[in-house]
């Protein structure tokens, strides 16, 4: 991949996500929110795609091809031109606090190597939940699954990390990277 085209899918991916991600109602201390100021002539901000629960992290699968988590909710959805078109795997995640599903990594030969990483927060109940005391100690895990074009298949558990902490002001700090 070309420095220029590197260069313009990290503005795209950082322009996207601020789009996505929200502060709460009333913005900041109550302040009302106008939006970001764009410094850059060549960049703009839009809404990429309305309807997602949560959305934490991306990968792109092609040039108008994402694959998009939804924190709260474990899903995986896929966008397709700015639509969602599937739900491409759904995990029972603890999403209380900073857990949930949080991160994606693609292979870096993707999509000759199909493989797809996700950091996620197991719930212990089998189903979505915010009780911090329903996570398995070694909760926080990095999955390798499959991508065949529709679907992620579970293909490999590859580390457990501890998920002990119960209080909501305790701080879990992942960066998923393939490699």
């Amino acid at each position: 991949m070309t420095g220029k085209r590197r260069s313009t899918r990290i503005a795209v991916l950082l322009v996207a996500l601020s789009t996505v991600l929200v502060v709460g109602p009333g913005g900041i201390g109550g302040a009302q929110v106008q939006g970001p100021t764009i410094l850059h002539p060549r960049l703009s901000v839009r809404t990429l795609v309305d309807g997602l629960v949560t959305p934490t992290s991306l990968a792109f699968l092609g040039a108008d091809d994402l694959l998009v988590l939804e924190k709260n909710t474990g899903k995986v959805q896929r966008v397709v031109g700015g639509q969602v078109r599937s739900t491409v795997l759904d995990l029972p995640v603890n999403f209380g606090s900073e857990r949930g599903l949080l991160g994606v990594a693609l292979h870096p030969d993707f999509p000759d190597n199909p493989s797809v990483y996700l950091y996620w927060t197991q719930s212990s109940t089998g189903q979505d939940t915010d009780v911090l005391s329903q996570t398995p100690l070694l909760g926080n895990r990095v999955d390798r699954f499959v991508w065949d074009g529709a679907a992620l298949t579970f293909a490999q558990h590859l580390i457990s990390i501890r998920a002990c902490s119960r209080t909501p002001t305790s701080r879990s700090a992942a960066t998923t990277t393939a490699g």
